[in-house]
């Protein structure tokens, strides 16, 4: 992953070619998530460490560009725990659970 960025950040054209696609897919994802239930997204994980602002303004514009209600911005946030965010979300929802059976907490 990190050679595909270096290629992309290099101006390789296909890497620029699949960047372009990817995003293009995403934005297309993330409209229809917003469709079903009105939401902020949190770009996290592997490609939280790799995207870049312009990335991310231009998806913020693709996801505009296709959405049928193009007048709602999307709200696109970078997240902070990049690969451990899967990691970190199951032991906060663990956490969770175990405060609550143990009455430490609302459910």
């Amino acid at each position: 992953l990190s050679s595909f960025f270096v290629h992309l950040k290099n101006g390789n054209t296909t890497s620029q070619k699949i960047w372009e696609q990817y995003l293009k897919n995403l934005a297309l994802l993330i409209d229809n998530i917003r469709m079903v239930i009105h939401c902020d997204v949190i770009i996290g994980g592997l490609l939280e460490k790799y995207i870049s602002d312009d990335s991310l303004q231009d998806l913020s514009e693709m996801i505009t560009s296709i959405s049928t209600f193009g007048s709602v911005a999307p709200v696109i946030i970078r997240g902070h725990y990049g690969n451990k965010a899967t990691m970190t979300g199951s032991a906060l929802t663990a956490i969770k659970n175990y405060l609550s059976s143990e009455k430490l907490t609302k459910s």
